[in-house]
């Protein structure tokens, strides 16, 4: 229903910038990121001062490993005043440097999206990441259990599972054991539950 009327309503008009937003938003639910990056960049030209149509599509280009073009869409916004989730922002373009293996660049991003939130989840937990694709895994550590002190209360799951692969690596048996048990009790079904519950049946 809601598509037949979003398609309706482009007949009547088709740079109807709020009707693309909309299109884009259910194609990225689908995981159709052509579709969405079509929509998306639409939804731009009709309102080139669109902050969410650019961060989404900036998010389209990274969930198709477009790590280029994200960080081409995303950047614009670093110079923008009355842009509310800077974090977010840095936090995406980690991703995109990561992506690309420009770890250097990926680390200050990640440091900035956490200077700007304390308590973005998700930043905390890449820059750990990214730490271990440095080989630092000194700096991992401290970033992955700074995430399990900050973060563990809202159920996030995914620094125990990295926390104790290291631990794993370096042998710590019971410790990794016990954060892949968390790990899965606070996944869940998720994903990241999955692997946690895997590396538990394992028994490492």
């Amino acid at each position: 229903m809601a598509l037949r009327e979003l398609d309706m309503s482009l007949v009547m008009n088709p740079h109807n910038e709020r009707t693309h937003f909309l299109l884009a938003f259910i194609a990225m639910g689908r995981k159709n990121y052509t579709e969405a990056v079509l929509h998306y960049k639409k939804a731009l030209e009709a309102k080139p001062d669109s902050f969410a149509a650019r961060e989404n599509l900036g998010a389209a280009y990274l969930a198709m490993r477009r790590w280029v073009e994200a960080i081409a869409t995303l950047t614009p916004l670093l110079t923008e005043r009355l842009y509310s989730t800077p974090y977010i922002l840095h936090n995406n373009l980690g991703l995109a440097h990561m992506g690309k293996r420009d770890l250097a660049s990926a680390v200050e991003e990640f440091k900035k999206s956490v200077f700007l939130n304390p308590r973005f989840c998700l930043g905390l937990n890449n820059l750990g990441r990214v730490y271990v694709e440095q080989g630092d895994e000194r700096q991992a550590v401290k970033s992955f259990q700074k995430t399990i002190e900050r973060c563990s209360e809202y159920g996030y799951a995914d620094p125990f599972f990295y926390l104790g692969r290291i631990y794993e690596r370096a042998g710590r048996r019971a410790e990794a054991l016990e954060l892949f048990r968390q790990c899965a009790e606070l996944g869940g079904e998720a994903a990241i539950g999955d692997r946690c519950s895997q590396r538990l049946q394992g028994g490492l």
